[in-house]
Protein backbone atom coordinates (compact mmCIF):
# COMPACT_ATOMS: atom_id res chain seq x y z
CA UNK A 1 0.00 0.00 0.00
CA UNK A 2 1.41 3.48 -0.61
CA UNK A 3 2.52 5.62 2.19
CA UNK A 4 1.43 9.54 1.99
CA UNK A 5 4.88 10.14 1.25
CA UNK A 6 4.93 7.85 -1.81
CA UNK A 7 1.98 9.13 -3.30
CA UNK A 8 3.55 12.87 -2.61
CA UNK A 9 7.03 11.77 -4.15
CA UNK A 10 4.82 10.79 -7.23
CA UNK A 11 2.50 13.98 -7.20
CA UNK A 12 6.01 16.05 -7.55
CA UNK A 13 6.93 14.58 -10.26
CA UNK A 14 4.02 14.28 -12.21
CA UNK A 15 3.73 18.38 -10.89
CA UNK A 16 6.79 19.13 -13.51
CA UNK A 17 4.37 19.36 -16.60
CA UNK A 18 2.30 22.10 -14.93
CA UNK A 19 4.72 25.29 -15.58
CA UNK A 20 2.70 27.55 -14.45
CA UNK A 21 4.42 30.38 -12.35
CA UNK A 22 2.73 32.17 -9.20
CA UNK A 23 4.52 35.65 -9.57
CA UNK A 24 5.94 37.37 -6.52
CA UNK A 25 7.03 40.69 -6.58
CA UNK A 26 10.02 41.54 -4.04
CA UNK A 27 13.02 44.19 -3.99
CA UNK A 28 11.82 45.37 -7.48
CA UNK A 29 12.34 41.31 -9.15
CA UNK A 30 9.83 38.89 -10.47
CA UNK A 31 10.01 35.61 -8.13
CA UNK A 32 8.31 32.81 -9.85
CA UNK A 33 6.76 30.08 -7.54
CA UNK A 34 5.67 27.05 -9.12
CA UNK A 35 3.33 24.23 -7.99
CA UNK A 36 6.19 21.76 -7.88
CA UNK A 37 7.74 23.92 -4.87
CA UNK A 38 4.59 23.22 -3.08
CA UNK A 39 4.61 19.14 -3.41
CA UNK A 40 8.52 19.57 -2.76
CA UNK A 41 8.01 20.89 0.04
CA UNK A 42 5.55 19.00 1.71
CA UNK A 43 7.55 15.70 0.55
CA UNK A 44 10.41 17.42 2.69
CA UNK A 45 8.45 17.96 5.69
CA UNK A 46 6.71 14.37 5.21
CA UNK A 47 10.73 13.14 5.05
CA UNK A 48 11.68 15.10 7.93
CA UNK A 49 9.00 13.63 10.19
CA UNK A 50 9.84 10.64 9.20
CA UNK A 51 12.94 10.60 10.43
CA UNK A 52 12.49 12.49 13.59
CA UNK A 53 9.62 9.76 14.22
CA UNK A 54 12.13 7.09 13.08
CA UNK A 55 9.54 5.89 10.82
CA UNK A 56 10.48 3.62 7.99
CA UNK A 57 13.51 2.04 7.05
CA UNK A 58 16.57 3.43 8.03
CA UNK A 59 18.29 3.03 4.79
CA UNK A 60 17.57 2.19 1.64
CA UNK A 61 17.85 -1.53 1.27
CA UNK A 62 19.42 -1.80 4.62
CA UNK A 63 22.48 -0.18 3.03
CA UNK A 64 25.58 2.10 4.63
CA UNK A 65 25.69 5.55 2.49
CA UNK A 66 28.52 6.47 1.37
CA UNK A 67 29.42 9.55 -0.52
CA UNK A 68 30.39 8.86 -4.26
CA UNK A 69 31.97 11.03 -7.08
CA UNK A 70 28.74 12.21 -7.73
CA UNK A 71 28.00 13.87 -4.33
CA UNK A 72 31.73 14.99 -4.11
CA UNK A 73 30.84 16.58 -7.91
CA UNK A 74 26.75 18.00 -6.72
CA UNK A 75 28.32 19.90 -3.61
CA UNK A 76 31.87 21.44 -5.77
CA UNK A 77 30.08 22.67 -8.32
CA UNK A 78 26.54 23.91 -6.15
CA UNK A 79 29.67 25.67 -3.36
CA UNK A 80 31.17 26.98 -6.64
CA UNK A 81 27.83 28.65 -7.94
CA UNK A 82 27.45 30.10 -4.44
CA UNK A 83 30.85 31.95 -4.57
CA UNK A 84 30.15 33.43 -8.21
CA UNK A 85 26.43 34.46 -7.06
CA UNK A 86 27.82 36.40 -4.46
CA UNK A 87 30.94 38.06 -6.49
CA UNK A 88 28.62 38.72 -9.45
CA UNK A 89 27.29 41.92 -11.38
CA UNK A 90 24.17 41.56 -9.62
CA UNK A 91 23.72 39.36 -6.52
CA UNK A 92 19.58 39.87 -6.50
CA UNK A 93 19.54 38.38 -9.97
CA UNK A 94 21.89 35.61 -9.21
CA UNK A 95 19.06 35.15 -6.03
CA UNK A 96 16.22 34.79 -8.17
CA UNK A 97 18.02 32.46 -10.84
CA UNK A 98 19.66 30.34 -8.06
CA UNK A 99 16.00 29.18 -7.13
CA UNK A 100 15.77 27.12 -10.05
CA UNK A 101 19.60 25.40 -9.11
CA UNK A 102 18.14 24.88 -5.64
CA UNK A 103 15.18 23.09 -6.70
CA UNK A 104 17.39 20.47 -8.55
CA UNK A 105 19.17 20.18 -5.51
CA UNK A 106 16.42 19.22 -3.33
CA UNK A 107 15.19 17.03 -6.10
CA UNK A 108 18.67 15.14 -5.75
CA UNK A 109 19.00 14.71 -2.01
CA UNK A 110 15.48 13.52 -1.87
CA UNK A 111 15.92 11.03 -4.45
CA UNK A 112 19.65 10.22 -3.64
CA UNK A 113 18.35 9.34 -0.08
CA UNK A 114 15.36 7.58 -1.04
CA UNK A 115 15.08 6.06 -4.19
CA UNK A 116 14.70 2.69 -3.26
CA UNK A 117 12.39 3.09 -0.44
CA UNK A 118 10.19 5.61 -1.04
CA UNK A 119 10.26 5.56 -4.99
CA UNK A 120 11.32 2.57 -6.90
CA UNK A 121 12.09 2.02 -10.17
CA UNK A 122 8.97 -0.01 -11.96
CA UNK A 123 6.69 2.94 -10.31
CA UNK A 124 8.49 5.60 -11.98
CA UNK A 125 8.75 3.77 -14.72
CA UNK A 126 4.83 3.65 -14.82
CA UNK A 127 4.48 7.13 -13.70
CA UNK A 128 6.23 8.45 -16.65
CA UNK A 129 4.76 6.07 -19.06
CA UNK A 130 1.48 7.55 -17.92
CA UNK A 131 2.57 10.99 -18.43
CA UNK A 132 3.56 10.63 -21.53
CA UNK A 133 0.28 9.34 -23.15
CA UNK A 134 -1.36 12.23 -21.50
CA UNK A 135 0.99 14.64 -23.03
CA UNK A 136 1.54 13.16 -26.43
CA UNK A 137 -2.04 13.03 -26.60
CA UNK A 138 -2.26 16.81 -26.01
CA UNK A 139 0.42 17.27 -28.60
CA UNK A 140 -1.26 15.05 -31.56
CA UNK A 141 -4.72 17.10 -30.68
CA UNK A 142 -2.22 20.50 -30.75
CA UNK A 143 -0.95 19.61 -34.42
CA UNK A 144 -4.30 18.20 -35.59
CA UNK A 145 -6.17 21.14 -35.14
CA UNK A 146 -3.87 23.74 -35.45
CA UNK A 147 -4.54 24.98 -31.99
CA UNK A 148 -2.37 25.33 -28.41
CA UNK A 149 -5.58 23.11 -26.73
CA UNK A 150 -3.87 21.88 -23.50
CA UNK A 151 -1.21 24.61 -23.27
CA UNK A 152 -1.89 25.70 -19.57
CA UNK A 153 0.01 28.93 -19.97
CA UNK A 154 -2.49 29.78 -22.42
CA UNK A 155 -5.47 28.80 -20.20
CA UNK A 156 -3.68 30.56 -16.94
CA UNK A 157 -0.38 32.22 -17.68
CA UNK A 158 0.93 34.35 -19.78
CA UNK A 159 -0.40 34.03 -23.33
CA UNK A 160 1.92 32.99 -26.34
CA UNK A 161 1.34 35.17 -29.35
CA UNK A 162 2.08 34.14 -33.10
CA UNK A 163 5.23 36.64 -32.81
CA UNK A 164 6.79 34.69 -29.78
CA UNK A 165 9.90 32.44 -30.94
CA UNK A 166 9.65 28.92 -31.88
CA UNK A 167 5.36 28.86 -32.13
CA UNK A 168 5.77 27.75 -35.94
CA UNK A 169 7.39 26.52 -38.18
CA UNK A 170 7.59 26.93 -42.19
CA UNK A 171 6.81 24.61 -44.61
CA UNK A 172 6.08 24.47 -48.55
CA UNK A 173 5.30 28.02 -47.72
CA UNK A 174 2.49 27.56 -44.65
CA UNK A 175 2.91 28.39 -41.10
CA UNK A 176 2.37 25.06 -38.78
CA UNK A 177 1.38 25.66 -35.36
CA UNK A 178 4.55 23.17 -33.69
CA UNK A 179 3.02 21.26 -30.53
CA UNK A 180 3.74 22.13 -27.06
CA UNK A 181 1.94 19.77 -24.85
CA UNK A 182 1.09 21.35 -21.29
CA UNK A 183 4.22 23.33 -22.06
CA UNK A 184 4.33 26.89 -23.51
CA UNK A 185 7.42 26.10 -25.72
CA UNK A 186 7.88 23.25 -27.97
CA UNK A 187 11.73 22.70 -27.42
CA UNK A 188 10.77 22.47 -23.55
CA UNK A 189 8.09 19.24 -24.96
CA UNK A 190 11.14 17.69 -27.28
CA UNK A 191 13.56 17.70 -24.21
CA UNK A 192 11.12 16.42 -21.65
CA UNK A 193 10.30 13.36 -24.41
CA UNK A 194 13.97 13.00 -24.19
CA UNK A 195 14.11 12.28 -20.78
CA UNK A 196 10.92 10.05 -20.87
CA UNK A 197 11.08 7.36 -24.47
CA UNK A 198 14.63 5.99 -23.76
CA UNK A 199 13.85 4.62 -20.38
CA UNK A 200 9.94 3.69 -21.83
CA UNK A 201 11.51 2.01 -24.82
CA UNK A 202 13.49 -0.14 -22.40
CA UNK A 203 10.11 -1.19 -20.76
CA UNK A 204 8.51 -2.17 -24.25
CA UNK A 205 11.20 -4.95 -25.15
CA UNK A 206 11.23 -6.39 -22.10
CA UNK A 207 9.24 -9.98 -21.66
CA UNK A 208 5.68 -9.26 -19.72
CA UNK A 209 2.93 -11.59 -19.06
CA UNK A 210 0.56 -8.48 -17.55
CA UNK A 211 -1.53 -7.56 -20.53
CA UNK A 212 -1.12 -3.65 -20.14
CA UNK A 213 2.48 -3.95 -21.62
CA UNK A 214 0.77 -2.07 -24.84
CA UNK A 215 0.34 0.82 -22.99
CA UNK A 216 4.55 0.98 -23.14
CA UNK A 217 3.85 0.47 -26.95
CA UNK A 218 1.42 3.36 -27.21
CA UNK A 219 3.53 5.78 -25.01
CA UNK A 220 6.60 4.79 -27.01
CA UNK A 221 4.84 5.46 -30.16
CA UNK A 222 2.74 8.18 -29.46
CA UNK A 223 5.79 9.83 -27.41
CA UNK A 224 7.87 9.82 -30.80
CA UNK A 225 4.76 11.19 -33.24
CA UNK A 226 5.25 14.03 -30.33
CA UNK A 227 8.24 14.72 -30.67
CA UNK A 228 8.45 15.14 -34.52
CA UNK A 229 5.25 17.41 -34.07
CA UNK A 230 7.34 19.71 -31.71
CA UNK A 231 9.21 20.56 -34.79
CA UNK A 232 12.69 20.75 -32.36
CA UNK A 233 15.93 19.41 -34.45
CA UNK A 234 17.86 19.49 -31.81
CA UNK A 235 15.16 16.91 -29.73
CA UNK A 236 15.52 14.61 -33.07
CA UNK A 237 19.06 14.51 -32.95
CA UNK A 238 19.24 13.77 -28.86
CA UNK A 239 16.39 11.38 -29.08
CA UNK A 240 18.30 9.46 -31.70
CA UNK A 241 21.39 9.53 -30.05
CA UNK A 242 20.09 8.53 -26.71
CA UNK A 243 18.31 5.45 -28.69
CA UNK A 244 21.86 4.50 -30.64
CA UNK A 245 23.42 4.96 -26.50
CA UNK A 246 21.24 2.19 -25.97
CA UNK A 247 21.40 0.16 -28.65
CA UNK A 248 24.97 0.12 -28.06
CA UNK A 249 25.51 -1.35 -24.52
CA UNK A 250 22.50 -3.73 -25.07
CA UNK A 251 24.72 -5.21 -27.91
CA UNK A 252 27.39 -6.19 -24.92
CA UNK A 253 24.45 -6.63 -22.41
CA UNK A 254 23.74 -10.10 -21.68
CA UNK A 255 20.43 -11.20 -23.40
CA UNK A 256 19.07 -13.91 -20.83
CA UNK A 257 15.55 -14.94 -21.42
CA UNK A 258 13.41 -11.85 -20.54
CA UNK A 259 13.83 -9.80 -23.96
CA UNK A 260 12.08 -9.96 -26.55
CA UNK A 261 13.27 -11.39 -29.36
CA UNK A 262 14.69 -9.84 -31.27
CA UNK A 263 14.65 -6.31 -29.68
CA UNK A 264 11.38 -5.91 -32.38
CA UNK A 265 9.91 -3.09 -30.93
CA UNK A 266 12.93 -0.62 -30.27
CA UNK A 267 14.07 -1.45 -34.46
CA UNK A 268 10.01 -0.77 -34.70
CA UNK A 269 10.14 2.57 -32.72
CA UNK A 270 13.11 4.05 -34.14
CA UNK A 271 12.08 2.98 -37.94
CA UNK A 272 8.68 4.65 -37.32
CA UNK A 273 11.04 7.86 -36.32
CA UNK A 274 13.45 7.57 -39.15
CA UNK A 275 10.74 7.00 -41.93
CA UNK A 276 8.42 10.01 -40.43
CA UNK A 277 11.10 12.07 -40.99
CA UNK A 278 12.15 11.33 -43.89
CA UNK A 279 8.14 12.53 -45.03
CA UNK A 280 8.68 15.28 -43.27
CA UNK A 281 11.88 16.01 -45.08
CA UNK A 282 10.15 15.36 -48.58
CA UNK A 283 9.56 18.21 -50.92
CA UNK A 284 10.96 21.10 -53.01
CA UNK A 285 11.20 23.79 -49.89
CA UNK A 286 13.68 21.12 -47.86
CA UNK A 287 15.34 24.55 -46.76
CA UNK A 288 12.13 26.10 -45.72
CA UNK A 289 11.90 23.39 -43.01
CA UNK A 290 15.12 24.95 -41.37
CA UNK A 291 13.46 28.56 -41.26
CA UNK A 292 11.43 28.79 -37.81
CA UNK A 293 9.87 31.80 -36.79
CA UNK A 294 12.24 33.54 -34.32
CA UNK A 295 13.44 37.11 -33.95
CA UNK A 296 12.32 38.65 -37.07
CA UNK A 297 14.44 41.75 -37.32
CA UNK A 298 17.27 39.04 -37.03
CA UNK A 299 18.87 36.70 -39.99
CA UNK A 300 16.81 33.32 -39.07
CA UNK A 301 18.84 30.99 -36.38
CA UNK A 302 22.24 31.15 -37.75
CA UNK A 303 22.81 34.98 -36.67
CA UNK A 304 20.56 34.38 -33.94
CA UNK A 305 22.72 32.18 -32.34
CA UNK A 306 26.18 33.62 -33.31
CA UNK A 307 25.41 36.48 -32.04
CA UNK A 308 25.20 34.81 -28.42
CA UNK A 309 28.62 32.84 -28.90
CA UNK A 310 30.09 36.18 -29.71
CA UNK A 311 28.30 37.54 -26.51
CA UNK A 312 29.61 34.94 -24.43
CA UNK A 313 33.23 35.21 -25.68
CA UNK A 314 33.70 38.76 -24.42
CA UNK A 315 32.13 38.08 -21.01
CA UNK A 316 34.34 35.38 -20.73
CA UNK A 317 36.85 37.01 -21.91
CA UNK A 318 36.78 39.52 -19.37
CA UNK A 319 35.23 37.76 -16.32
CA UNK A 320 37.13 34.12 -16.36
CA UNK A 321 37.29 32.81 -13.11
CA UNK A 322 34.07 33.74 -11.29
CA UNK A 323 31.90 34.80 -13.84
CA UNK A 324 28.93 37.28 -13.98
CA UNK A 325 26.86 35.17 -11.46
CA UNK A 326 24.08 32.93 -12.51
CA UNK A 327 21.49 34.28 -14.03
CA UNK A 328 23.38 37.75 -15.10
CA UNK A 329 24.22 36.94 -18.86
CA UNK A 330 21.65 39.50 -20.19
CA UNK A 331 22.75 42.00 -17.48
CA UNK A 332 26.22 41.47 -18.67
CA UNK A 333 25.67 41.78 -22.51
CA UNK A 334 23.27 44.70 -21.80
CA UNK A 335 25.24 46.85 -18.96
CA UNK A 336 28.89 46.18 -19.38
CA UNK A 337 30.42 49.01 -21.73
CA UNK A 338 33.73 47.08 -22.79
CA UNK A 339 31.80 44.29 -24.24
CA UNK A 340 32.33 43.95 -28.37
CA UNK A 341 28.80 43.24 -28.52
CA UNK A 342 26.78 44.45 -31.44
CA UNK A 343 24.61 47.68 -29.77
CA UNK A 344 21.79 47.16 -31.98
CA UNK A 345 21.63 43.70 -31.46
CA UNK A 346 21.69 44.50 -27.61
CA UNK A 347 19.46 47.18 -27.62
CA UNK A 348 16.14 46.11 -29.91
CA UNK A 349 16.56 42.03 -28.81
CA UNK A 350 15.27 40.93 -25.51
CA UNK A 351 18.73 38.68 -24.03
CA UNK A 352 18.40 35.52 -22.98
CA UNK A 353 21.24 33.32 -22.67
CA UNK A 354 23.32 31.28 -25.03
CA UNK A 355 22.00 28.19 -26.28
CA UNK A 356 24.55 26.21 -24.83
CA UNK A 357 24.96 24.59 -21.15
CA UNK A 358 28.63 24.68 -20.97
CA UNK A 359 29.14 28.18 -22.65
CA UNK A 360 26.30 29.29 -20.42
CA UNK A 361 28.32 27.75 -17.21
CA UNK A 362 31.58 29.33 -18.13
CA UNK A 363 29.80 33.05 -18.72
CA UNK A 364 28.13 32.75 -15.26
CA UNK A 365 30.06 30.27 -12.84
CA UNK A 366 33.68 31.33 -14.88
CA UNK A 367 36.17 28.54 -16.67
CA UNK A 368 35.83 26.75 -12.76
CA UNK A 369 32.55 26.65 -12.47
CA UNK A 370 32.02 24.92 -16.08
CA UNK A 371 34.75 22.28 -15.34
CA UNK A 372 32.63 21.18 -12.65
CA UNK A 373 29.84 20.69 -14.22
CA UNK A 374 31.63 18.69 -17.18
CA UNK A 375 32.89 16.85 -14.10
CA UNK A 376 29.54 16.27 -12.39
CA UNK A 377 28.13 15.00 -16.17
CA UNK A 378 31.54 12.60 -16.28
CA UNK A 379 31.07 11.31 -12.78
CA UNK A 380 26.96 10.47 -13.64
CA UNK A 381 27.90 8.80 -17.03
CA UNK A 382 30.54 6.79 -15.33
CA UNK A 383 28.26 6.13 -12.27
CA UNK A 384 25.63 4.41 -14.63
CA UNK A 385 28.91 2.88 -16.37
CA UNK A 386 30.17 1.31 -13.42
CA UNK A 387 26.49 -0.07 -12.04
CA UNK A 388 25.51 -1.30 -15.15
CA UNK A 389 28.27 -3.07 -15.11
CA UNK A 390 28.22 -5.04 -12.59
CA UNK A 391 24.38 -5.38 -12.57
CA UNK A 392 24.03 -6.95 -15.85
CA UNK A 393 24.60 -10.53 -14.84
CA UNK A 394 23.47 -10.13 -11.16
CA UNK A 395 20.40 -8.36 -11.85
CA UNK A 396 19.97 -7.71 -15.60
CA UNK A 397 16.25 -6.41 -15.52
CA UNK A 398 17.63 -3.20 -13.50
CA UNK A 399 21.19 -2.81 -15.55
CA UNK A 400 18.56 -2.49 -18.58
CA UNK A 401 16.73 0.36 -16.62
CA UNK A 402 19.81 2.04 -16.42
CA UNK A 403 20.75 1.69 -19.90
CA UNK A 404 17.62 3.59 -20.23
CA UNK A 405 18.69 6.15 -18.24
CA UNK A 406 21.80 6.66 -19.15
CA UNK A 407 20.81 6.86 -22.68
CA UNK A 408 17.98 10.04 -21.14
CA UNK A 409 20.89 11.75 -19.41
CA UNK A 410 23.36 11.56 -22.61
CA UNK A 411 20.43 12.54 -24.92
CA UNK A 412 19.43 15.52 -22.62
CA UNK A 413 22.86 16.72 -22.37
CA UNK A 414 23.19 16.69 -26.40
CA UNK A 415 20.20 18.29 -26.46
CA UNK A 416 21.55 21.37 -23.52
CA UNK A 417 24.20 22.04 -26.16
CA UNK A 418 21.62 23.82 -28.43
CA UNK A 419 18.88 24.46 -26.48
CA UNK A 420 18.61 27.22 -23.77
CA UNK A 421 15.76 24.73 -22.00
CA UNK A 422 18.56 23.07 -19.54
CA UNK A 423 17.27 24.90 -16.47
CA UNK A 424 13.58 25.32 -17.31
CA UNK A 425 11.12 24.02 -13.92
CA UNK A 426 10.28 20.81 -16.07
CA UNK A 427 13.74 20.14 -17.51
CA UNK A 428 16.34 20.76 -14.21
CA UNK A 429 14.46 18.38 -11.77
CA UNK A 430 14.58 15.46 -14.14
CA UNK A 431 18.40 15.67 -15.24
CA UNK A 432 18.85 15.54 -10.87
CA UNK A 433 16.59 13.03 -10.69
CA UNK A 434 18.62 11.16 -13.18
CA UNK A 435 21.85 12.02 -11.21
CA UNK A 436 20.68 11.10 -7.92
CA UNK A 437 19.12 7.19 -9.42
CA UNK A 438 23.39 7.42 -10.82
CA UNK A 439 24.32 7.93 -7.40
CA UNK A 440 22.23 5.34 -5.62
CA UNK A 441 22.71 2.21 -7.75
CA UNK A 442 26.74 3.29 -7.34
CA UNK A 443 25.99 3.32 -3.57
CA UNK A 444 23.75 0.11 -3.86
CA UNK A 445 26.62 -1.62 -5.76
CA UNK A 446 29.31 -0.53 -3.19
CA UNK A 447 27.52 -1.85 -0.64
CA UNK A 448 26.71 -5.66 -2.44
CA UNK A 449 30.72 -6.01 -3.29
Amino acid sequence: MFKIETIVGYLTIISLTVSLGLNVYYGGMRWRIYPVDFFLLSLYILWAAKICFHMGPSSSKGEVFQFNGIDLAILAFYIWVVITSLKGINALTSANAMVSYLRGLLFYFYFRANFFKEIRINRLVNVMTWLVLLESTIALIQVMTQSRFGSLNDYFGETIHYEYANTHIRILHTYILRSVGTFHNPNVLADWLVFMLPVISIRCILKNSNKMELKYVLALILGAAALISSFSRSGWASIMIAFGVIWLFKLRYPVPNILKSPHRIGIIGLALLLVSLIIILMGDDLIKLIEIVRYRILDLNLKFRSNYIAMSKSIIMQFPIFGVGVGNFSNAAIYVDSLSVTKTFAAREQISGVHNIFLLAAVETGIIGCVTLCVLFFQVIRGYWKSISFLKYRSPIEGLFLIGFLGSFIGALVNANFELTFWHVSVTPWVFILAAISSSYLNHTMNMK
